[in-house]
């Protein structure tokens, strides 16, 4: 089976947090990306890792418009750490495969425009363990 390809961090001066949750994020790229969430369900259970690990993060609820492709995703869901590094697991389900649109940690360009409508607080928006067990299709200990 063929590896996904994901986006890569552009910086390598994180802090400490950020490096943190970039680290965690490449290595639970693979078994999320399979999962058949969209969106919200994608952002639910990363918020929910990142949360359980103690990595700050944001959930954004906006647009997202690609300029190389004319293609847009009017409500949209994605994570983004501190220092702007952003998590998308799901922008090419709308928007297509070009090289252009971000999959995986990325941080934000002139080709595709990430537009927050609004931040959704990560207390009230995480899965319980048990719902994210089955919509992850795994156990939490299996994201370490």
């Amino acid at each position: 089976m063929k590896q996904p390809e994901f986006s890569v961090p552009i910086e390598s001066n994180y802090s400490m947090q950020t490096e943190a949750g970039v680290q965690k994020l490449l290595q639970w790229m693979p078994a999320l990306d399979v999962l058949r969430q969209e969106c919200d369900g994608m952002s639910r259970c990363v918020s929910a890792l990142l949360t359980r690990d103690s990595i700050p993060h944001t959930i954004h609820v906006g647009e997202v418009l690609a300029h190389t492709t004319g293609g847009r995703i009017s409500t949209h869901l994605w994570i983004e750490l501190e220092q702007g590094v952003c998590f998308d697991l799901r922008a090419r389900m709308w928007l297509g495969k070009h090289p252009s649109i971000p999959h995986g940690i990325f941080q934000p360009s002139d080709e595709v425009e990430y537009n927050s409508r609004g931040i959704i607080p990560s207390d009230g928006f995480r899965y319980p363990t048990n719902l994210f067990e089955v919509l992850a299709e795994a156990p939490m200990s299996a994201f370490p």
